[in-house]
Order: structure tokens, then sequence, then C-alpha cells
């Protein structure tokens, strides 16, 4: 697998999670195994900073980078852009 791409945040807001306690339910509130926990947070990024288009660019880049072997995702990333974000959807993972 390739190395994953480094996105830096603009500045952020913390809006959930705990950096110092792992997540020990899913969604649903059901369990997760010892070995499947991890920390996990939320950050909320103001759409009008002055860095966000530079960050959004660099997501949309590394989704594109994720799913080069596939060509036909690249057109239906930049459509997602365009349709109202229908379609598509991404999550990314932070290492802290």
């Amino acid at each position: 697998m390739a190395d994953a791409p480094i996105i830096y945040l603009p500045p952020s807001r913390f809006v959930s999670g705990s950096l110092t306690e792992k997540n020990m339910t899913d969604n649903d509130g059901r369990p997760i195994d010892e070995n499947k926990q991890q920390f996990r947070i939320g950050v909320a990024i103001r759409k009008d900073s002055p860095d966000f288009g530079t960050f959004w660019e660099a997501l949309l880049t590394a989704a594109k980078q994720v799913y080069a072997h596939n060509p036909q995702v690249a057109p239906v990333i930049d459509a997602w852009t365009q349709n109202g974000f229908q379609g598509f959807s991404m999550k990314f993972k932070a290492v802290l």
C-alpha cells in the first residue's frame, strides 16, 4: 500500500471525541473489541478560513491519489464537488 498523503489542517475547533480516552463503543453504542479501540476526535474548520481552500484541494487530491488504481473514481470525485456532494463520500484518519 502506498504511503498515506500528509495533509495539514488549517486552524480548527475541537468538537468531539477525546485525545486521552479511546473510543470504546461504535456509533450504535455497541462495544468495540479492545484491540480495535482507537482515539477518535472531530474537528470543525471554518469554510471562510483563508486556508480552507488549500486544505480542501489537498483533501481532494489525496482522495484521487488513493483511488489512482481505479481511474473511474477521479471523475466521480470531481462531480461530487459540483453536485452538492452526492454520489461519493470519504472519511479520513488523522494520525496524532
